[in-house]
């Protein structure tokens, strides 16, 4: 199975991200955008957690110096919750439970709405 998936938002079928990284390990996890040297080097990494939760679905911001979109997903890959984070953070908590959490350039935020449903389609590498 591809380590990278494709976002599309299949409420309109717009692509939102055409190559973001499927993460589900710690150090992964751990690391995220964390020393990436600006939001254009920065991918997007897709975050799959083993329980919906909104503890599990924090995030931090430690070791990153600009801003992030952070969009947090259901276990049916419903958008519940987004939110630019700033740099820094030691926790970005939802206010909802969630099972995917998606780190990106914070345009994402301007393609996506709650409610939305997302497909992640595998890309090869």
């Amino acid at each position: 199975m591809s380590q990278y998936r494709k976002i599309v938002n299949a409420s309109n079928g717009q692509t939102i991200v055409a190559r973001a990284q499927f993460c589900t390990g710690f150090f992964c996890s751990f690391r995220g955008l964390m020393l990436s040297g600006s939001p254009n080097d920065a991918e997007t990494i897709i975050f799959k957690r083993p329980l919906e939760s909104r503890l599990l679905a924090a995030m931090h911001t430690l070791g990153i110096r600009y801003n992030i979109g952070i969009v947090w997903l259901d276990r049916e890959l419903s958008v519940v919750e987004m939110r630019m984070a700033p740099p820094r953070r030691i926790a970005c908590v939802p206010n909802r439970a969630a099972k995917y959490v998606v780190e990106s350039a914070p345009e994402i935020l301007d393609q996506v709405a709650i409610g939305d449903r997302f497909l992640f389609d595998e890309v090869t590498n």
